[in-house]
């Protein structure tokens, strides 16, 4: 014991991070000892010099370690500076032809210098190295270590988890042989008594083959034990395999029971309901008489897929089921709507398909699609017979209108937007069934407000090409020796030309809907360049083709209000009428920058002022009570230029507004408020 007490106190003693930390020491002392004799010699081979100064300055005694370290930090030297420049200001001058020694002992101090500090910086690096590589020899070795201590920790595991399963396999296997080897033996054991008891008897006999087979039906019992208890959970997991198996490619129904009759399997409720509103949709000119049990029964089943009903599948199973009389036809639906019933299924078929070929031509593009403008349903099925009718009175029937078309009589103080407000209708939509109907509107006239609606309509798709101008763009360059107005075309403008591709909508054939889908350009436009006068160039310059207005060009003319009668409002009106409450003395303001070109009395415009703006643009204000403004004067945009009244004809105080290009009035409501 007391052996194993110091063997255990040494181990202690030497192991662990001691030993680690002493072995490091060791090995540090060891380096540095090193890396002072190493630099020792270098210094001695490659600059023996060096070594004859420090040979004289110390007698030429040897050089320790130490003293070296003591060369690495020389002493400051700017007393010895000093000394020098001292000697030097005391030195007798010299001849021209006269060496100085002074240079080449300075001259012989650099490389000393030199020396040293290579020396320290050599000493440093080769210290670093070393460490380096201890580290990473360090490293290594425990990362050795750790490998090696994980690799038989693997080991051991390994063989630990060998051993286990080799016992349970051994286990195992003697739990399968051991009642098998246990009934040999008994076997055996009973062969011998009984060839022993053939000796005493056949009561001997009997008592060991009863023993025998008693034993034998025990062990056949531990047998279908054992088999129950290892191939259960193998055949549960084929009879689970089966399930998943079987119900994997059905689908959960509704069974629907309806008037004490199974009529199927729907997937939910929502096609029962469905199948039901559709029944009742085909029964249009008899009573739908119910069954006796309206109530559906339902029931969760599992089927195949293929068992379950369509919506008129269980319609036509719930007409069987209703108290009506049913025949076999063919329904025709529109808009998912019951229309009727034929039984002559093939001839409505044709007279659809007839319908549709009228606007159909030989020579139709491949991307034109003819087809009706509502939904078209056709289905086979039972109907009520009072649904049925013949043919020729559903053709004729289809052939017909929806609804006729509807006009409206022009009264007095009437204007389109008036009538349009009347009509249920916009204002685009009237002047496209009246085309001119803002150019030309009188009392009694008869306009179309709404087409008639042909029960099928049809529909007609189509791509059509044209080629349409580019408007050229309008630049301006400003001359600031001309006055504001002045205009003179420096380059005439030419329009471009594209090839535009547009898809058209035609709807019983007429032209409802266009669409550009494409543009193709033939011809590239040239801009316009115009010079302006004046140090403010033109807001607005119109060109031939131009129908956009840039949004707030022309300013509000007045100091409020809105337009109350528009543009050919009533017969011979040619500009927009502007009033408010209290408008009367209120100022008007010119709309652009420009110069007044007339200003006084003009009949029926009462007091009024025209402004010209250049580029061919006027501006007319009529009516007014008071003017501030005289022919040749120049204007601002926003200035007052006179005060709102009811001079000339005019019924109330208000404010004319007209916009002139060349000569001719046009709607200003687009360029107030753009």
């Amino acid at each position: 014991m007391a052996k194993r007490r110091n063997k255990r106190n040494n181990q202690n003693r030497f192991s662990g991070e001691k030993l680690g930390e002493a072995a490091r020491r060791e090995h540090d002392r060891e380096a540095q000892d090193s890396t002072h004799d190493d630099m020792a010699e270098l210094v001695l081979e490659e600059e023996p010099s060096l070594l004859t100064e420090k040979d004289e300055l110390f007698g030429q005694a040897e050089i320790e370690p130490s003293e070296l370290m003591e060369l690495e930090h020389p002493e400051p030297a700017e007393p010895e500076q000093t000394e020098h420049i001292d000697q030097i200001e005391q030195k007798p001058d010299l001849k021209p032809d006269q060496p100085d020694d002074s240079r080449h002992e300075t001259a012989d101090a650099l490389p000393n210098r030199f020396w040293v500090v290579f020396y320290v910086v050599f000493r440093y690096c080769y210290f670093v190295g070393v460490q380096l590589i201890r580290f990473v020899r360090h490293r290594l070795r425990r990362g050795s270590v750790y490998f090696h201590r994980f690799e038989n920790s693997f080991k051991r595991r390994r063989e630990m988890h060998r051993r286990s399963l080799k016992w349970w396999f051994r286990t195992k296997y003697r739990e399968i042989c051991t009642p098998f080897w246990e009934l040999r033996d008994k076997y055996h054991t009973f062969r011998t008594e009984l060839a022993n008891a053939k000796k005493n008897g056949a009561e001997g006999q009997f008592a060991i083959l009863c023993r025998m087979f008693g034993t034998a039906l025990f062990h056949l019992w531990r047998g279908i034990l054992f088999l129950l208890r290892w191939l259960a959970p193998v055949a549960g997991a084929f009879v689970l395999l089966y399930v998943i198996q079987t119900y994997q490619n059905q689908t959960l129904a509704l069974k629907v029971e309806y008037n004490g009759e199974d009529l199927g399997y729907i997937m939910d409720e929502a096609v029962f309901n469905e199948a039901e509103n559709a029944m009742k949709g085909r029964i249009i000119n008899e009573t739908y008489i119910k069954p006796k049990d309206i109530v559906p029964q339902f029931e969760l089943s599992a089927v195949d897929p293929g068992e379950l009903l369509s919506v008129d599948e269980l319609t036509n199973k719930l007409i069987r089921a209703s108290g009506n009389k049913i025949e076999e036809a063919t329904g025709l639906y529109i808009q998912s709507r019951f229309i009727s019933a034929v039984r002559e299924g093939d001839g409505l078929l044709d007279f659809l398909n007839g319908m549709l070929e009228k606007y159909s031509e030989s020579s139709m593009d491949p991307t034109t699609t003819v087809q009706f403008v509502k939904k078209v349903e056709i289905k086979k099925g039972l109907y009520p017979a009072s649904s049925i009718q013949p043919l020729e009175e559903l053709e004729k029937k289809l052939s017909g209108e929806e609804r006729g078309e509807k006009r409206y009589i022009v009264e007095e103080e009437d204007t389109p937007i008036r009538i349009a407000y009347k009509a249920g209708i916009t204002l685009n939509q009237l002047k496209n069934l009246n085309p001119g109907v803002e150019e030309n509107l009188l009392i009694g006239d008869s306009l179309l407000i709404s087409q008639s609606v042909p029960f099928m309509g049809v529909k007609v798709t189509k791509l059509e090409k044209h080629e349409e101008e580019v408007e050229y763009k309008v630049q301006q360059e400003t001359d600031p020796k001309r006055n504001i107005g002045y205009t003179e075309v420096k380059q005439e403008g030419e329009n471009g030309l594209i090839e535009v591709t547009d898809q058209v909508v035609l709807i019983d054939g007429i032209e409802t809907e266009r669409t550009a889908v494409n543009t193709v350009t033939l011809k590239e436009a040239v801009d316009q360049i115009i010079i302006v006068g004046g140090n403010k160039p033109l807001q607005f310059i119109p060109s031939i083709a131009s129908g956009k207005i840039p949004s707030g060009t022309f300013g509000w003319p007045a100091a409020g209000g809105s337009i109350t009668t528009g543009f050919l409002g009533y017969y011979g009106h040619t500009g927009s009428d502007i009033t408010f409450s209290g408008c009367y003395g209120s100022p008007v303001y010119a709309s652009l920058d420009g110069q007044v070109v007339t200003a006084g009395w003009r009949g029926a415009y009462g007091y009024c002022v025209i402004i010209n703006h250049g580029g061919g643009i006027q501006t007319l204000y009529a009516h007014c009570s008071k003017l501030y403004v005289t022919p040749g004067q120049q204007v601002s945009k926003g200035e007052q230029i006179a005060a709102i009244g009811r001079t000339g004809n005019a019924t109330g105080p208000h404010l004319h507004f007209e916009i002139r290009i060349n000569g001719t009035p046009v709607n200003a409501a687009p360029y107030l408020y753009g």
